[in-house]
């Protein structure tokens, strides 16, 4: 891998590198720039061509083109270092198991698929009804061509077709999501009929699509107005957001620079924000928020401001947001349009001022929150205050206990807004959450049924115990390397059991990707489990990260099984302990654990 890294190193001009995030002027061996990690007013930023590093004289950043990027984009050493080899062409070797190769063929499948689809929308007479429909929405041909939006045909053979005159892997597209096998044997295109939209990661490789019905198909038997693809092993709805990976091209201001990003509801939306000059804006591809959603926004942003319509179900999906941000210490805004207009609507009605207006004026998720409370009672009374904390609570008990110790700092300050605001002891509301927390209330229920009992109760797992369904859970793939070490057994609670035989069932079964998606599936909707799953998934683990902590969780759980293996041979040849053996175990473990939590503190 070093000689892999020093090619990438000498392959990727730092001087050209560099050049693409601050513009650069020669002055005599070096060149000069605006320093993009403080707010420079005068070039202080000096380029190496002949070192191939940088530094920066004014705030002292400093380092080779891997650090810059890992600055820049906020991202580890291996994904830079993969970023770059793209950029390069330089192949890294791939992994024994030949995951990382049958990835990226998926991916250059997803590439070449997007051509075609974008061929069709913009050369063909079957896509002019899908060409009119953008122009109806307001949507320039500019902006759709620049991100690649593509139509499928109303055909269940047409890109079958394509694939078989071009050579493309059968079982490529299968496992990409791009067809699906019939009932009887063969395959068929999985989008017929619909405009579809690239939805990519943020390197910008199309990973998915999202595909909408056209007007006045949507009573007709074609399925539902929107359609993603399933997960696959390069596309997480639970982790991808739409528009990111322009998104975040925005956020590279100096250090000390707000970043913000606007979460928005639909494809069309993003697009039209950023036709108008709203460049911060991103979406869901048609899921609810989930917990890795708000750590992958944490990677980017120091603030999120989510559009949501002001009807119940967009109420509904204010409050879950609200406890996943508090979760996840990521400050939240929630921002709602005037005249129950989606954002695409008002751009084109009130322009980009109004709508940059809007999201100033927008509150802080928990004063939304109590304002929604205080609209539904009399706050006036203290029977109507105490129903008005009874309608709030319930979304702090949503916080999981485990985020950091026992709360969260977010949590711990929202806990005393919540007392202030209603004139209740801070303490008395804390006694009040941990019987919320015991009988389990949840979103949904009105206040008097939050005193009933629930039959269960959240899933905790805490130490090593979680690290380890953490590493098996999030990448249920690699999960076999770990069988012979942790048993499902091993564990207390059943339900923890039956999810980790569920990882090693989902890892053995041949017939489906062994994806965290797919292992979400398989646990049914229980929602304990369901949040218990975003609580391990909550802190996204790099490639370098996961492979180090899985290293060192065979270590400790081998030495492990040494130690009782001593102690068992000890009582076996005279009832006393081989204790010079077992101490030597025990001092390895120790430098194990030393280094485990070194390396979280660096993460």
């Amino acid at each position: 891998m070093d000689e892999t890294v020093a090619a990438v190193k000498q392959a990727a001009d730092i001087v050209d590198i560099i050049g693409g995030y601050v513009q650069l002027e020669r002055c005599g061996n070096i060149f000069r720039g605006l320093c993009p990690f403080h707010e420079d007013t005068k070039p202080s930023l000096q380029v190496s061509p002949e070192h191939q590093n940088y530094r920066c004289w004014a705030c002292g950043a400093k380092g080779d083109v891997f650090k810059f990027i890992e600055d820049s984009e906020r991202i580890t050493f291996r994904e830079a270092l993969e970023r770059l080899a793209e950029k390069t062409g330089i192949a890294l070797r791939q992994k024994s198991d030949g995951r990382a190769s049958r990835v990226e063929a998926m991916v250059r499948v997803l590439a070449w698929s997007a051509k075609e689809f974008e061929n069709c929308l913009w050369n063909s007479d079957v896509g002019a009804e899908a060409r009119q429909y953008l122009e109806q929405r307001g949507l320039s041909e500019s902006v759709a061509k620049e991100h690649g939006l593509g139509f499928a045909p109303e055909r269940f053979d047409w890109l079958i077709g394509r694939m078989k005159s071009a050579n493309v892997d059968v079982k490529l597209a299968l496992s990409a999501g791009l067809i699906k096998e019939g009932q009887r044997g063969g395959h068929y295109d999985t989008f017929r009929g619909r405009l579809l939209f690239p939805i990519r990661d943020e390197r910008g490789r199309v990973v998915s699509f999202g595909g909408r019905l056209l007007p006045g198909r949507e009573e007709a038997d074609r399925g539902p107005k929107y359609l993603n693809t399933a997960a696959t092993e390069v596309y997480n709805k639970s982790q991808i957001l739409y528009g990111l990976d322009y998104a975040s091209k925005s956020l590279r201001g100096p250090k000390g620079t707000p970043r913000r990003l606007i979460v928005m509801e639909g494809y069309t939306d993003c697009l039209m924000a950023y036709q108008e000059g709203v460049s911060n804006a991103v979406a869901t591809c048609g899921t609810a928020l989930t917990a890795q959603h708000v750590a992958r926004l944490k990677t980017y942003a120091d603030q999120v401001v989510l559009m949501f319509d002001g009807d119940v179900a967009g109420q509904n999906a204010a409050r879950k947001a609200t406890s996943l941000f508090l979760a996840g210490e990521l400050d939240l805004n929630i921002c709602v349009l005037p005249d129950s207009l989606d954002p695409c609507d008002f751009l084109r009605q009130q322009g980009r001022q109004a709508l940059e207006a809007e999201v100033d004026r927008s509150g802080n998720a928990l004063d939304y929150q109590l304002a929604i409370a205080r609209s539904r009672f009399d706050t006036t009374t203290l029977g109507g205050r105490r129903l008005a904390m009874e309608e709030v609570l319930p979304i702090l008990a949503e916080v999981p206990t485990m985020t950091m110790g026992d709360r969260t700092v977010s949590f711990d300050l929202a806990l005393s807004q919540l007392a202030s605001s209603f004139g209740i002891n801070e303490k008395e509301l804390r006694s009040r959450l941990t019987e919320i927390r015991r009988r389990g209330g949840r979103f949904g229920q009105e206040p008097a049924k939050l005193h009933e009992e629930s039959s269960e109760r959240p899933i905790r797992v805490v130490g090593d115990d979680f690290q380890q369904i953490q590493w098996l859970a999030t990448r249920p793939w690699r999960s076999l390397e770990l069988k012979e070490l942790i048993s499902a057994e091993n564990f207390e609670d059943p339900r923890v059991r039956r999810l980790v035989q569920a990882v090693y069932d989902l890892a053995s079964d041949l017939e489906e990707e062994a994806t965290h998606d797919r292992l979400r599936e398989r646990m049914g909707d229980d929602p304990f489990m369901n949040d218990f799953l975003d609580l391990v998934s909550m802190n996204g683990i790099g490639d370098e990260q996961y492979e180090q902590g899985l290293e060192n969780i065979k270590l400790r759980l081998t030495e492990k099984r040494r130690i009782e293996s001593a102690r068992a041979e000890g009582q076996r040849l005279g009832g006393n302990p081989v204790h010079e053996q077992v101490n030597d175990h025990l001092a390895v473990l120790g430098r194990l654990a030393g280094r485990v939590v070194e390396n979280q503190g660096s993460n």
